[in-house]
């Protein structure tokens, strides 16, 4: 089959949790004999892509070719889903003319709506995998402009009353509400990384069938778990995005008032440029915390092994963690904020404790409580969840991609 990834961006410009998902299935598909190709949006001035082809910014990223969409071909409202792209359709239209796909895999709509109508105009099959809450929400985050969490949109309700503006007014709300209405409920196949999210888009979208099908992990690159962890200095860890909404800087300011012996603190990961976080993060350490830049793929299992306790702090309710299940394919126990899917795995699990969403004293509490009994790290290691295996969760999309081409087909 010849099989399309959309996605909002991608490498060589961003890496985290759904770009690994979107090259991990794009790579085993193709393993498998599938011409696989990604669409994606360029967001930058171009000079990380290898060349243009017709237009579109092109690279090979592990054997897997992607195309990028020049941003500056979108309109200013991409980011929100509140703009057609009418001007790129042509360009994205002579695309798929070349590629001839026989199914669309979109893993995130945002910047790519107008690649996803002109799909949709040509009848190709597609499937959607909700990877966080874009569809539904706006700010993506499933947070209010207030900072509060929000309980559901309410089918653009609740978004009016507490998310609305000079551009997000009550008519863009509806209109978006519909066009997500209409892209979810005509697509072939509709798939949550998460029990947590499918819950989210089910009380959204009573009838609107979805299928949860866990982001799965490559186990062989892990090795052999074990609950005996190494005695000293304690390592706390988080690995992933340096970011406010990741709540690294709520992590690093309970770890700088804890008390906890020769405890270290690790955050590794790329800060996109943010230098005024970066610097915020970096002024609340000293000797006992260390930021690390991102690091190579195969370098995770290695970075993983050296802590004693996965550290999420996110400050928003996080539908999957690509982080959290690749720590605990590393048998580590985790620390995370009370919400979304990763307090929902480590509540179901006890494999871990939950602590209260940017609570820094709360954090402090428990970074201190496990500084001072070690074996709650060990009762934990014990409960740590089995993981999928990423060639799982390849082998169930392609019988969904199989199903829909066949059903176009028919």
């Amino acid at each position: 089959m010849r099989i399309l990834f959309i996605i909002h961006q991608f490498m060589p410009e961003f890496l985290s949790g759904t770009e690994r998902f979107t090259l991990n299935i794009a790579k085993l598909h193709q393993h498998n004999g599938h011409r696989v190709h990604i669409l994606t949006c360029s967001v930058s001035d171009g000079s990380l892509w290898a060349d243009e082809v017709a237009g579109l910014r092109y690279v090979v990223i592990d054997g897997v070719p992607v195309y990028g969409l020049p941003r500056a071909l979108l309109g200013h409202l991409a980011e929100i889903g509140a703009d057609d792209g009418g001007a790129t359709k042509p360009l994205i239209s002579a695309f798929l003319d070349r590629g001839g796909y026989d199914v669309v895999h979109v893993t995130h709509s945002m910047r790519m709506l107008p690649a996803i109508d002109v799909v949709r105009e040509r009848s190709i099959p597609y499937l959607i995998t909700l990877t966080d809450y874009f569809s539904i929400c706006y700010r993506t985050n499933l947070k209010r402009v207030d900072g509060d969490i929000c309980s559901g949109p309410r089918q653009g309700t609740s978004c009016k009353i507490h998310c609305s503006n000079a551009t997000m007014t009550e008519d863009v709300i509806r209109a978006r509400w519909e066009r997500f209405s209409s892209l979810l409920f005509s697509a072939a196949e509709v798939v949550g990384c998460s029990t947590f999210i499918t819950g989210i888009f089910q009380q959204e979208f009573p009838d609107l069938p979805i299928r949860t099908l866990n982001h799965g992990i490559d186990l062989l690159r892990f090795p052999r778990v074990t609950t005996d962890r190494k005695t000293a200095p304690l390592v706390f860890g988080f690995i992933g995005t340096l970011s406010e909404a990741k709540g690294v800087h709520v992590l690093a300011e309970a770890f700088a008032r804890a008390h906890c012996g020769d405890a270290r603190l690790e955050l590794v990961g790329p800060a996109y440029n943010n230098h005024e976080f970066l610097d915020r993060v970096t002024a609340l350490g000293g000797p006992r915390i260390s930021i690390r830049s991102a690091v190579e793929h195969s370098e995770i299992p290695e970075v993983l092994a050296s802590f004693d306790v996965l550290c999420i702090p996110s400050l928003w309710p996080e539908p999957g963690s690509l982080a959290l299940r690749e720590g605990f394919a590393a048998g580590l126990p985790a620390l995370v904020s009370d919400t979304g899917w990763p307090a929902q795995v480590v509540r179901e699990s006890l494999c871990g404790k939950t602590v209260p969403v940017g609570d820094v004293a709360a954090w402090q509490h428990a970074i201190e409580e496990i500084g001072g009994n070690r074996t709650l790290l060990q009762q934990w290691g014990k409960n740590v969840p089995m993981q999928l295996r990423v060639e799982e969760e390849s082998f169930f999309y392609d019988q969904l991609y199989r199903r829909a081409h066949l059903c176009r087909r028919n």
